[in-house]
Protein backbone atom coordinates (compact mmCIF):
# COMPACT_ATOMS: atom_id res chain seq x y z
CA UNK A 1 0.00 0.00 0.00
CA UNK A 2 1.42 3.37 -1.02
CA UNK A 3 1.81 6.33 1.32
CA UNK A 4 -0.97 8.12 -0.58
CA UNK A 5 -3.33 5.16 -0.05
CA UNK A 6 -2.50 5.07 3.66
CA UNK A 7 -3.12 8.80 4.04
CA UNK A 8 -6.39 8.54 2.08
CA UNK A 9 -7.60 5.72 4.33
CA UNK A 10 -6.61 7.55 7.51
CA UNK A 11 -8.63 10.59 6.37
CA UNK A 12 -11.56 8.36 5.36
CA UNK A 13 -11.28 9.62 1.79
CA UNK A 14 -12.17 13.19 2.77
CA UNK A 15 -10.47 16.56 2.41
CA UNK A 16 -8.71 17.54 5.63
CA UNK A 17 -10.27 21.00 5.60
CA UNK A 18 -13.77 20.94 4.06
CA UNK A 19 -14.47 17.22 4.70
CA UNK A 20 -15.87 16.69 1.19
CA UNK A 21 -15.11 13.35 -0.44
CA UNK A 22 -11.89 13.44 -2.45
CA UNK A 23 -12.15 12.41 -6.08
CA UNK A 24 -9.32 11.10 -8.24
CA UNK A 25 -7.87 14.08 -10.12
CA UNK A 26 -8.82 16.51 -7.35
CA UNK A 27 -6.51 15.17 -4.61
CA UNK A 28 -3.55 17.32 -3.59
CA UNK A 29 -0.97 17.16 -0.82
CA UNK A 30 -1.27 20.18 1.42
CA UNK A 31 1.73 20.85 3.63
CA UNK A 32 0.75 21.47 7.24
CA UNK A 33 3.63 23.90 7.55
CA UNK A 34 3.77 25.87 4.28
CA UNK A 35 6.96 25.17 2.34
CA UNK A 36 7.48 28.90 1.80
CA UNK A 37 8.17 29.23 5.55
CA UNK A 38 10.60 26.30 5.76
CA UNK A 39 14.29 26.18 5.10
CA UNK A 40 14.53 22.42 5.51
CA UNK A 41 13.37 19.40 3.55
CA UNK A 42 9.75 18.36 3.89
CA UNK A 43 9.10 15.28 6.00
CA UNK A 44 6.54 12.68 4.97
CA UNK A 45 4.30 13.47 7.95
CA UNK A 46 4.17 17.18 7.09
CA UNK A 47 1.19 16.93 4.77
CA UNK A 48 -2.47 16.04 4.60
CA UNK A 49 -4.66 15.36 1.60
CA UNK A 50 -6.91 18.19 0.51
CA UNK A 51 -9.11 19.03 -2.45
CA UNK A 52 -7.64 21.45 -5.00
CA UNK A 53 -9.90 24.31 -3.83
CA UNK A 54 -8.87 24.04 -0.19
CA UNK A 55 -5.17 23.68 -1.02
CA UNK A 56 -5.30 26.73 -3.29
CA UNK A 57 -7.43 28.72 -0.85
CA UNK A 58 -5.27 27.98 2.18
CA UNK A 59 -2.10 28.95 0.34
CA UNK A 60 0.59 29.85 2.89
CA UNK A 61 -1.74 30.42 5.85
CA UNK A 62 -0.13 28.97 8.98
CA UNK A 63 -2.25 26.65 11.07
CA UNK A 64 -3.37 28.44 14.21
CA UNK A 65 -2.95 31.96 12.85
CA UNK A 66 -5.94 34.28 13.12
CA UNK A 67 -6.20 34.42 9.31
CA UNK A 68 -6.21 30.61 9.12
CA UNK A 69 -8.90 30.42 11.82
CA UNK A 70 -11.12 32.85 9.87
CA UNK A 71 -10.52 30.88 6.68
CA UNK A 72 -11.27 27.44 8.17
CA UNK A 73 -14.40 28.73 9.92
CA UNK A 74 -15.76 29.89 6.56
CA UNK A 75 -14.82 26.63 4.83
CA UNK A 76 -16.45 24.50 7.53
CA UNK A 77 -19.59 26.63 7.18
CA UNK A 78 -19.75 25.85 3.45
CA UNK A 79 -18.06 28.90 1.91
CA UNK A 80 -15.87 28.40 -1.15
CA UNK A 81 -12.24 28.02 0.04
CA UNK A 82 -10.72 30.20 -2.66
CA UNK A 83 -13.32 32.97 -2.32
CA UNK A 84 -12.93 32.87 1.47
CA UNK A 85 -9.15 33.29 1.18
CA UNK A 86 -9.59 36.21 -1.19
CA UNK A 87 -12.01 37.92 1.22
CA UNK A 88 -9.49 37.54 4.05
CA UNK A 89 -6.69 38.96 1.87
CA UNK A 90 -8.85 41.92 0.84
CA UNK A 91 -9.70 42.70 4.45
CA UNK A 92 -6.00 42.54 5.36
CA UNK A 93 -5.01 45.03 2.65
CA UNK A 94 -7.92 47.39 3.40
CA UNK A 95 -6.81 47.51 7.04
CA UNK A 96 -3.24 48.40 6.03
CA UNK A 97 -4.28 51.50 4.09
Amino acid sequence: MSALDKQLRSQLGRCQWCQRLLVIGNITRDHLHPRIRQQRETHSNDYVLACQSCNTGRGALSIGSSRFMRWIKGVVNGRDPVERAEAIRQRRWRGAQ
